[in-house]
């Protein structure tokens, strides 16, 4: 589960004897009272094994077309008379930044290999025409530009790096 987690304390009767204060922004309370039925199902299963249990929801972001929350959930029991935990914890920015990392090292990696194609190439090139003076200062020209876009990528992703860690 990641930091930033609400908690919600159920008692028998599906009364809330303790909720955090952000819990109400992920929309699973009505009236003081739990409306999602997936997390009712998690809580019925807790309270029948007396195991803490865990899983994941979708749950509205907000009012029409907003989006969905993927939240972790984890129910545990306080005590045997139905007393019950449940921690929420948003997944949703990690997911997202998990999306853009994963793209950002697809695009990085095809426009690597694109300099580094060109490169191999223009170097053939040269080496068919070694005997033409003027073709290898035309290809030669065209593998320091390769190089330098090459180079500008590599600093690019070095400051990038740099920006995530920091």
């Amino acid at each position: 589960m990641s930091l930033e987690v609400e908690s919600l304390v159920l008692i028998p009767g599906e009364r809330i004897l303790f909720q955090s204060s952000g819990i109400n922004v992920f929309g699973i309370l009505k009236d003081e009272r739990i409306i999602n039925e997936d997390l009712m199902a998690l809580i019925r299963v807790v309270r029948r094994t007396h195991e803490t249990h865990r899983g994941s929801l979708e749950v509205a972001r907000g009012p029409i077309g907003s989006g969905k929350r993927e939240l972790k959930v984890s129910v545990t029991p306080l005590n045997d008379e139905g007393m019950v935990l449940i921690l929420l914890a948003d997944e949703s920015e990690a997911r997202r930044i998990d999306a853009v990392r994963r793209d950002f090292v697809a695009n990085v990696s095809h426009e690597l290999k694109t300099p580094i194609g060109a490169l191999g190439l223009l170097s053939e090139a040269i080496l068919g025409a070694k005997d033409e003076p003027q073709e290898v200062i035309r290809f030669a020209s065209r593998m320091h530009n390769e190089a330098k876009r090459l180079a500008d990528l590599v600093q690019e992703i070095i400051d990038l790096s740099r920006l995530q860690s920091s």
